[in-house]
């Protein structure tokens, strides 16, 4: 008996994995006792039948209920915000509204070619406050819904709420909803997957992704429509008064904390200094800081194709001056920056007495990597000496980070270096400026034997393993600590574009087996990948 409910879920996965060798065993057993005809074997054969019996009734018992323990914890993982919640507080419509929308030759043409081969993309936009998610409640409550051929997941992204403004927590709704709907659908590798990644899965928005891509391919998937209301509204959480006093505070001259407290204005007087900065464009709610309406962004933010400038404007015109590469910059530098100061000036001794006092620190260690990929960034810019910094596992920002959140990905608790990292983490810049220095190991092995490129292969950032196989210095076909290649990995996964890169290399193994002698198309036969299996087999036919 298990008493301790820590032990339970380890030791219930242990089972099930035994139960299955077990019954094996047994058969074989079985059938060996079986061949002797000897009198005095007989009594002692049934009463071996009457004991499997009772182990076999045990094993179906278990075997079911320990599947239902993984399915139910990866269910509550995927449980990321109460979306059925969150849907009532749009309103609902008013009788005789929305139908023109059902009625409309776009409607009706999207309608009649779901089942085509083209997307089945229906993008629909408007002005704020025409009613675009009351049309979007309509839809999943009153008419998609109750079609029974088809299965209907949605998400309403809003920037109230933390929980609602990250892609991974829209396809966690998304899966967990498809599952729950079509359980069998729910494969065995993705739980496997869980045992191996943990609570890191539903953090991974690619890994998410590939599941999405792999349950959906499936044949018995049947139709399934997705609707997300706000895409667009998905952001980083909101600042507080006291975060967004430390953003304007930080500069690059700052060495200490107290030097950066110095410069903050005290919070009743930088609520009065952000209404006269922004004027009406900005509200406080519960302490935070909120453009007024959607209106108030697409009025300020300008096209994201414009030229950038990383300097601060001096332009006072209000129309279309933010630019998104220029904001990013900003906050990842202010973010990167304030990482630096606060891990050189905390030890090990003073995280737990004052580590949570410390404002901006959560939001800067969480949203910093998001910032700066949005960055457009050039090669003498500090901000990607500050990435350098926060990328090198052995620096005191690591350490910072990883003590208090373990945010950082696993690549950095592999004792992986800073190449790893910014491979793994699809930091283009920071991989071009680590090889320009001449001086990184770009076939370094971490505790699981993994390489920069086996990092980039596995997350699916086809960018950086174009970068990483066009140096012509890395081992294509080396193996993990699980006996995985690049191509099994990339294989396993569904990562068409990855295999597609390897593959025109020429020079890797594509007959390559795993510890348990699974090659790249088994591996993606198995998992369902069938654009991947129909590449492999190309490259195999024309490689004899």
């Amino acid at each position: 008996m298990v008493v301790q409910a820590a032990e339970q879920h380890a030791l219930l996965l242990k089972g099930l994995e035994s139960t299955s060798g077990l019954v094996v065993s047994l058969h074989v057993m079985e059938n060996l006792y079986s061949q002797s005809q000897s009198k005095e074997v007989i009594p002692i054969l049934w009463e071996f039948q009457d004991t499997l019996i009772s182990i076999y009734s045990k094993i179906l018992e278990f075997q079911p209920r320990a599947v239902c323990y993984r399915v139910e914890r990866f269910f509550n993982l995927l449980y990321t915000c109460p979306y059925k919640d969150r849907e009532d507080r749009n309103s609902k419509r008013v009788p005789g509204t929305c139908e023109w929308f059902t009625s409309h030759p776009k409607f009706k043409d999207w309608q009649r070619n779901a089942n085509d081969e083209s997307p089945g993309l229906l993008w629909v936009s408007a002005d704020p406050g025409c009613g675009k998610s009351v049309l979007t409640r309509y839809l999943v409550d009153e008419l998609l819904l109750n079609m029974t051929e088809r299965t209907v997941c949605y998400f309403f992204c809003k920037d109230d709420f933390s929980d609602q403004l990250s892609a991974t927590s829209a396809l966690s709704v998304i899966l967990r909803q498809l599952f729950i709907t079509q359980p069998q659908l729910l494969q065995d590798a993705v739980l496997d997957k869980l045992e191996t990644d943990g609570d890191k899965l539903v953090q991974s928005f690619s890994d998410l992704w590939s599941i999405i891509v792999s349950a959906s391919a499936n044949s018995k998937a049947g139709e399934i429509i997705c609707i997300l209301d706000a895409l667009i509204e998905s952001a980083m959480r909101p600042l507080s008064l006291e975060e967004l006093s430390l953003v304007l505070a930080v500069n690059a001259g700052h060495e200490s904390l107290t030097a950066i407290r110095d410069d903050v204005e005290p919070k009743d007087r930088f609520r009065k200094a952000l209404r006269d900065l922004c004027g009406l464009f900005v509200v406080v709610v519960d302490e935070k800081a909120y453009l007024l309406h959607q209106t108030a962004k697409e009025f300020l933010v300008g096209d994201r194709n414009s030229t950038v400038n990383i300097n601060i404007s001096k332009d006072t015109r209000c129309k279309h001056s933010i630019l998104p590469e220029k904001s990013h910059y900003v906050l990842a530098n202010t973010c990167s920056s304030y990482i630096t100061v606060v891990a050189h000036q905390f030890n090990e001794c003073d995280f737990e007495e004052g580590y949570d006092k410390i404002a901006y620190l959560e939001y800067s260690s969480r949203y910093w990597i998001a910032h700066f990929r949005q960055t457009c960034v050039r090669e003498e810019s500090p901000l990607l000496t500050h990435a350098q910094r926060i990328c090198d596992p052995n620096s005191d920002s690591t350490f910072l980070l990883e003590k208090r959140w373990n945010s950082i990905p696993r690549i950095q608790a592999m004792a992986g270096t800073p190449l790893s990292w910014a491979a793994g983490n699809d930091r283009k810049e920071v991989v071009e400026l680590l090889l320009a220095t001449g001086k990184v190991g770009i076939d370094y092995r971490d505790s699981y034997s993994r390489t920069p490129l086996f990092w980039a292969a596995k997350n699916g950032h086809r960018t950086v393993v174009e970068l990483l196989l066009g140096t012509g210095k890395v081992d294509i076909d080396s193996r993990d600590s699980w006996g995985m290649t690049l191509l099994l990995l990339a294989a396993n996964n569904g990562d068409e574009a990855v295999v597609e890169l390897l593959l025109a290399t020429g020079k890797v193994d594509i007959d390559a087996r795993d510890s348990d002698g699974q090659t790249p198309l088994s591996w993606a036969a198995r998992n369902g990948h069938e654009a991947v299996v129909k590449l492999l087999q190309e490259f195999h036919q024309l490689a004899l």
